[in-house]
């Protein structure tokens, strides 16, 4: 059969040419999300696994740890009850259960942690995510009554950790994983963590009088302040340092009660390595150098991981 003129022309012209395959781009971000996995000593591949989502990581002591109190509170507390330890190198070559380094745009909530569990029901594969205040009630739904008092002291201090990284500004970058380097991004990062950090916790609902003025984005980047009453917020900030200087007296005198409870051990442990390890030269951290026999025993808590 002869080939039209016509068609003849057009492939001579214009000759078919093999192209190299598509990238996978599924592959591709799944290598990206493991990237960003730091997985549990121990933690095996398996139809039930988890994810505990936080701002980011940190290596101290040998050893991976969120860097914000809940998140390593949490990270121990799973580890503790899955029989892990705490990730010790970035490599991403195995499988199971991990901390996964997250944007909190990522959570329904907007704030982190949170847990992401992968389960098998009924031979169907189902994915659960629990918000912060979910795995909160998860967590500590089995203290009595009493305990679930001293839990909330320790939990109210998150906002003491927020106030020391959105005023002191220490070790900003590392807390979020934000690249210094590309200072375009970093700019851009730092508004926009800084636009939604005081709803955390809900600490803006909590506390209105902190907040006269709407939000705004500024070209300013050292205007951390906006869209707050400063002198407010700087003066409830010397406020709360005073209470912890005084709770942390009363936490040391309570110290063998509290270490026999795994969740008020790992919430107090994990607040005082945060603020002694990552913003040891904030204000808190320089409180609790007061306290060096807490500042120890936080360390061994942390040695068991």
């Amino acid at each position: 059969m002869k080939v039209p003129e016509p068609v003849r022309v057009l492939f001579e012209n214009f000759p078919i040419v093999t192209y190299p395959p598509v990238a996978n781009e599924v592959e591709s971000a799944t290598n990206l999300e493991r990237s960003r996995q730091y997985f549990f000593q121990g933690a095996a591949a398996t139809d039930s696994s988890f994810a505990l989502g936080c701002f980011g990581v940190s290596k101290i002591k040998g050893r991976y740890i969120p860097t914000d109190p809940l998140s390593l509170g949490y990270a121990m507390i799973l580890a503790s009850r899955n029989k892990y330890k705490l990730p010790i190198t970035a490599d991403s070559s195995d499988n199971g259960s991990s901390l996964m380094v997250l944007s909190y745009h990522s959570a329904p909530t907007n704030q982190l942690p949170m847990l992401i569990e992968d389960q098998v029901q009924n031979e169907v594969p189902v994915r659960l995510v629990k918000t912060t205040k979910a795995l909160r009630k998860a967590v500590t739904k089995s203290l009595e009554p009493k305990l679930i008092t001293v839990a909330d002291l320790i939990d109210s201090y998150y906002d003491l950790w927020l106030l020391a990284v959105a005023i002191e500004q220490t070790n900003f970058n590392k807390t979020f994983s934000i690249d210094s380097e590309c200072k375009a991004t970093e700019t851009f990062e730092r508004r926009d963590i800084y636009s939604t950090l005081y709803e955390w916790n809900g600490f803006k609902q909590r506390h209105p009088t902190l907040f006269t003025t709407s939000h705004k984005l500024t070209e300013a980047t050292k205007d951390y302040f906006t869209g707050t009453n400063e002198s407010a917020l700087k003066a409830y900030y010397e406020l709360i340092l005073e209470q912890y200087s005084r709770d942390l007296a009363l936490f040391e005198s309570e110290l063998s009660s509290i270490q026999n409870n795994l969740i008020l051990e790992s919430k107090l442990a994990s607040l005082i390595i945060i603020f002694d390890e990552l913003l040891s030269e904030s204000k808190p951290a320089a409180i609790q150098r007061d306290h060096p026999a807490l500042i120890e025993w936080a360390s061994t808590v942390l040695d068991k991981y």
